[in-house]
């Protein structure tokens, strides 16, 4: 049995203003694990936009690592033989610490990404918020909606 992973980001207490950077909570759940934490603030729009650039890259079988803005975390997508692990990294350590890891398709990472990055786009265009980062995350959700594998 493989473990849930979510990409949360609380749309409603997302902060900032037309061509400001947008911040606030952003976080992914392995199972019952939070990472880096469950209220981590961080800058959604600028690191949905990293992610989802890395899609293309998953769908390929391409291992990739998936950073934070704000502190040294990350989590990773690799490949093995029958399918994905992903790997949740804590880099303030040396060698970084393992927080916590599980097999997760990488479709199921993907979906995640491309669920969020929806809902962040969403926010942004409700409030009336533009910026060229939140374009180029509307760019990637809309040709996503074309057909792409989000």
């Amino acid at each position: 049995m493989t473990e849930q992973f979510e990409v949360v980001v609380d749309t409603y207490r997302l902060q900032g203003a037309s061509h400001w950077n947008v911040t606030g909570p952003l976080a992914v759940r392995l199972g019952d694990a939070w990472f880096p934490e469950r209220e981590w603030n961080d800058f959604p729009v600028i690191v949905l936009g990293w992610w989802v650039s890395q899609l293309p890259d998953l769908a390929q079988g391409i291992d990739r690592e998936f950073a934070f803005m704000d502190g040294p975390f990350r989590f990773s997508v690799i490949f093995e033989a029958g399918g994905a692990r992903i790997v949740l990294e804590d880099l303030r350590a040396d060698p970084p610490r393992v927080v916590s890891e599980a097999a997760i398709p990488a479709d199921v990472v993907a979906g995640a990404i491309a669920a969020a990055a929806k809902e962040v786009v969403k926010a942004c265009e409700g409030r009336g918020w533009t910026s060229c980062d939140i374009d180029e995350l509307r760019s990637w959700v809309q040709s996503a909606g074309n057909g792409s594998s989000a």
